[in-house]
Order: C-alpha cells, then sequence, then structure tokens
C-alpha cells in the first residue's frame, strides 16, 4: 500500500497503472491470502483471493492456477483485499511484540498465547475500522485475519517484534536484523501516517487504532515497548 498527501491508501496495481503513458491500457490483477509459499509447494490445502477489475481475467486465471489444495476465491474489491493483506505485517509485528514480553530480555521465557491472542483480536478490529475507512468490503477480514494467522507464526516479521517485545530499541533491533527486508516497517508507519491524516480532517479516530499507535511510536520514535492494554477495552458492545 502507498499512502497519499491526503490520507488515502493506494494499492500497488492502480499504482501501476497510474504510471502507464496516455493511451496505453492495461488490466492488472493481483494474489492475497494466507499462503506460504514452501507449505504450498509441500502441497498443504491453501485459500487465497484472486483480485482484479476485469472479471473474465480473473476466471482465467481460476482455470490456470487452481488445483486441488490450491483454493481460489475472486473479488473486484482490489482496494479491500489489497489492504487487507497488506495490513497483517504491520500487526503481525504487533502481535509478535508479547512472544517477546514472555520470553524476556534473555530469551529464556516461556511463550504465552493469551496476550497473543488478545493482540490478535484487537488487531483484526482495527484492520475493520482500516478497511471502512479506505471503502474496503467487510469480508475482505477473512483475508488479512488468515494472513496475519500464518505471519505471527515466523518469518522476518515476527523476529522484528520478539526483539522489539523484549525490550530492543528499534534501532538496536534494526542492527540484529541488518540486511533483512522487512514490509511490516513500511506498512506501519504509511498507515500511521494515513490514519494520522485522516484524524486531521476529523475523518478517523487515533483512539480507534491503539495498537497501530504504539508500533509506529516503537518504530518512529525508538520507544520501548509498552502496550496500551486498557485502550483496547471495550466500555459496552451493543
Amino acid at each position: 500500500m502507498i499512502d497519499l498527501e491526503d490520507g488515502a491508501m493506494m494499492t500497488y496495481p492502480d499504482y501501476f497503472v497510474s504510471q502507464l503513458p496516455s493511451g496505453k491500457k492495461l488490466s492488472l490483477s493481483a494474489i492475497g491470502g494466507p499462503c506460504t509459499s514452501y507449505e504450498l509447494a509441500d502441497g498443504d490445502h491453501s485459500t487465497v483471493a484472486f483480485c482484479g477489475k476485469n472479471k473474465d481475467d480473473l476466471q482465467f486465471f481460476k482455470s490456470i492456477f487452481e488445483g486441488p489444495y490450491y483454493h481460489i476465491s475472486l473479488s473486484t474489491d482490489v482496494q479491500g483485499l489489497e489492504c487487507a493483506v497488506a495490513l497483517k505485517n504491520a500487526y503481525a509485528l504487533g502481535v509478535s511484540l508479547a512472544v517477546g514480553l514472555a520470553i524476556g530480555a534473555d530469551g529464556k521465557g516461556i511463550e504465552h498465547y493469551n496476550s497473543q491472542a488478545a493482540l490478535f483480536g484487537q488487531s483484526v478490529k482495527e484492520m475493520r475500522k482500516l478497511l471502512s475507512l479506505i471503502g474496503g468490503k467487510d469480508e475482505n477480514i477473512i483475508y488479512g485475519a488468515g494472513d496475519l494467522y500464518v505471519t505471527i507464526f515466523g518469518g522476518r516479521t515476527r523476529r522484528i517484534g520478539t526483539l522489539l517485545g523484549q525490550g530492543y530499541s528499534f534501532d538496536d533491533a534494526m542492527k540484529q536484523l541488518e540486511g533483512v527486508t522487512l514490509e511490516s516497517i513500511v506498512i506501519a508507519t504509511r498507515t500511521a501516517r494515513a490514519v494520522r491524516k485522516l484524524a486531521d480532517k476529523q475523518k478517523a479516530k487515533l483512539s480507534d487504532f491503539p495498537l497501530l499507535m504504539h508500533v509506529d511510536e516503537l518504530i518512529s520514535q525508538n520507544k520501548r515497548v509498552d502496550i496500551p492494554w486498557q485502550l483496547f477495552e471495550d466500555t459496552f458492545c451493543e
């Protein structure tokens, strides 16, 4: 996702189309959903969504790529799907903070799951609000949530989140991960920047995104982890 000056979020398919020379036309499609490549290669059942503006193209791609263990849904909501699966990177970092807090600075503690589950739930709550802000369909949350579930079990995003949870500053954590590409950092900072711009225009409330704001503080202000648990609480659910 790319954040624009007005706080809007643009997908990469839309960005690439916007960069075409005048008079040129190109139909772009994208894939989103919880699917790690090595498990797909092992034949593990995986569910994804192909998204694009052209329904015929999507049907054609599905006919080529779908298999006995690769299950494909189709969507014309490019903005919603691309946003949902991009956001999972930022929020996987947020959930992984609980891993670092549990194992401690020395790495000898025991991983806990209540705190991870709480942060997972808060992540889905905030992602749904973000989907609403960008005009994406709510059902796309299943791809963002599924992708979030896969991502927090391993990989680069879990590593940076764990280090921050252990008490490392962002700068120190990045030194340990030198040379590693971290999409979570890019997505978290871009999304937080967009939300702040929308809040300035009274189109969003920062109080709706306490986990995202804390993750951004860890990255942009080099703060130490201090998860704002009480800000996750709802007074009444109706």
